[in-house]
């Protein structure tokens, strides 16, 4: 086995385990029904889904670069805890018994998931940029204003404002996804 193989099935596993955290928390959510929905919650969940995806696929696409070193490796696993740990965030833990409050689990963890989102987008830049593929001025900029966004959203706490980062952060990463996962 090659490095990359050992070391995917782990990363795998993490990923897996904060997907997982996302649709068992939806199912919660709606086993014990919503007694005020927020929009922009909703929202950064599915990006989160997307965003465990996206990883998935840019460990893959990784597979043949020189990098495969102790550092980078721990590079990796760094970030897909820091996402496994905004899966855990952004999903409220829901008492099947009552209606579940998503506007108030929202204006709860919005700064904590947003900083972790803002650094797991900073370590995801930087990883764009080692691999190969990656480097173009577009996908820097791309970071650059999916950062700034994250920065926005933390900001400020208006659901305008919300809803407008998400719906910006959702058409960059469609835009991001068509043209550099290869597999779309």
């Amino acid at each position: 086995m090659t490095p990359f193989e050992y070391v995917s099935v782990l990363l795998s596993i993490v990923i897996s385990l904060a997907l997982t955290h996302l649709l068992i928390g939806i199912t919660k959510i709606i086993k014990a029904g919503v007694s005020r929905w927020s929009i922009p919650l909703v929202g950064w969940i599915g990006f989160m889904a997307f965003m465990c995806v996206d990883y998935w696929f840019s460990v893959w696409h990784a597979r043949n670069d020189p990098l495969w070193s102790l550092g980078f490796v721990c590079f990796l696993l760094l970030l897909g805890a820091i996402l496994f740990v905004n899966c855990w965030l952004i999903v409220p833990e829901v008492e099947i018994k009552e209606p579940v409050d998503l506007a108030a689990h929202h204006a709860a963890v919005r700064r904590k998931f947003l900083t972790g989102l803002f650094f797991y987008l900073i370590l995801g830049h930087l990883a764009n940029l080692m691999l190969a593929g990656f480097q173009s001025s577009t996908v820097k900029l791309l970071g650059i204003a999916q950062i700034g966004l994250i920065v926005t959203a933390w900001m400020f706490e208006s659901p305008r404002i919300q809803l407008g980062v998400i719906a910006a952060m959702y058409l960059l990463t469609a835009w991001y996804a068509l043209n550099f996962i290869p597999a779309l």
